[in-house]
């Protein structure tokens, strides 16, 4: 497997501490509400709020980190929420 430098590094955008993650659930982006698609890692995910988004959403973000994931919004489905949409 080959790594790029934006794997490891983190990306501070107004308090979120993004870092490259490949996604085991499905997972919608809290930008852009899309789902997060495709093979090795999909997005970015912040290690304070758990924040989910695309690579290309990350630096749209409005608002700041909370800094708890209990006060996010969640942005990962189950399959079985997923097929009642």
């Amino acid at each position: 497997m080959i790594f790029s430098f934006d794997d490891f590094r983190v990306h501070d955008v107004k308090g979120h501490r993004f870092l490259a993650k490949f996604f085991r659930q499905p997972t919608f982006c809290a930008f852009c509400k899309e789902f997060l698609w495709g093979f090795g890692k999909q997005g970015y995910q912040c290690q304070s709020c758990q924040t989910a988004v695309h690579k290309k959403c990350h630096d749209k973000l409005l608002g700041k980190c909370p800094g708890s994931g209990r006060n996010s919004e969640s942005t990962i489905v189950s399959f079985k929420n997923l097929i009642h949409i």
